[in-house]
């Protein structure tokens, strides 16, 4: 029986470089994977506190304003929507209520507009932030 001779050096060599080139690969493959799942999760959670605001803010209007419920403010809308908002980092959050009547009267309309701004993580910090915003405008009925 013939054997033939293998020089296991060059060969276990290009193996370690071929691994190494699609590793990277993979590696580079997964970051960016959690890094845009990351930003999507921010963004359906600055949809959800716009339109969770909205709603809290158009349900507290000045049919129920008595002597220990005031009329809603911003930094009411702000401290419900910095409260239901789990897992971002809110000192890049803004939160932005206006009312289209002052005096908060059914018919009248109030619009939240959150803004987020999402940083990258490593590898593809050098990206930049992005920015994210939504809008939501509701009627007040009560």
């Amino acid at each position: 029986m013939y054997c033939r001779k293998f020089r296991l050096g060059a060969a276990s060599g290009q193996s370690a470089v071929e691994f190494a080139m699609g590793a990277t690969a993979v590696l580079v493959l997964m970051f960016a994977i959690f890094n845009m799942a990351q930003a999507v999760y921010a963004y359906n959670w600055v949809t959800y506190a716009a339109r969770e605001g909205t709603r809290w803010a158009a349900v507290r209007g000045s049919d129920v304003k008595t002597s220990s419920n005031p009329l809603t403010t911003a930094s009411d809308v702000q401290s419900y929507v910095e409260g239901e908002t789990k897992g971002l980092n809110l000192s890049n959050m803004n939160v932005i209520t206006t009312w289209s009547n002052p005096a908060e009267v059914p018919g009248s309309t109030v619009a939240v507009n959150v803004t987020y701004q999402f940083n990258f993580t490593p590898p593809f910090s050098s990206l930049g932030p992005l920015n994210m915003s939504s809008t939501s405008q509701m009627v007040i009925s009560y």
